[in-house]
């Protein structure tokens, strides 16, 4: 009689731990892990369009947030004379990337918030599943908004390529410049 009570309390048991993981599963689904993209406007003293690379990552009850913000830069090309510089001649684009890595980041509610400098929220919009990033830099005297959405393959190549043409096709015919990788 005592090992037919000893397997019911191990079954009861059982059954308690396995709905306790079916229930602590429910609604803890995770909104911030991912690769996700945005697109807006920076640079100086000449905005150029740019895109956001956002990894977050789970890392215990924390998180790490990896940022690329990367667009066509135009800078003076190698063996520019004070000249060139003067009349903004021998130009190039160069493909920059501005890298924000392992930026610990903690959650509280739908806000992803890190501990830098310049703090940098990331808030999850249940609506439409997208991000709102916000941060502040030493350039700029707004805060810098972008809505991120989820990555999709190849869309930095996408972005590159499609912003290089719309250079291209604003360009100055007498005054042509290179792209550079």
């Amino acid at each position: 009689m005592t090992i037919r009570k000893f397997c019911k309390g191990l079954a009861v048991l059982l059954a308690g731990v396995l709905m306790m993981a079916f229930l602590g599963g429910c609604g803890s689904s995770e909104k911030f892990a991912g690769h996700w993209i945005g697109y807006g406007k920076d640079g100086y003293p000449k905005e150029t369009d740019c895109i956001y690379d956002v990894t977050i990552e789970k890392n215990g009850k924390g998180y790490i947030v990896n940022i690329d913000e990367s667009r066509w830069k135009l800078e003076q090309a190698p063996g520019s004379t004070w000249k060139d510089v003067m009349n903004n001649t021998n130009e190039q684009y160069v493909w920059t990337t501005k890298k924000n890595d392992n930026l610990v980041a903690s959650a509280k509610e739908n806000t992803l918030s890190t501990i830098t400098i310049y703090p940098t929220n990331i808030t999850y919009m249940e609506k439409d599943d997208t991000l709102q990033l916000v941060y502040s830099d030493s350039l700029h005297m707004q805060p810098i908004k972008v809505t991120l959405h989820k990555a999709k393959d190849g869309e930095t190549d996408e972005f590159k390529n499609k912003s290089k043409d719309d250079l291209t096709k604003a360009m100055d015919p007498s005054n042509p410049r290179q792209f550079k990788d």
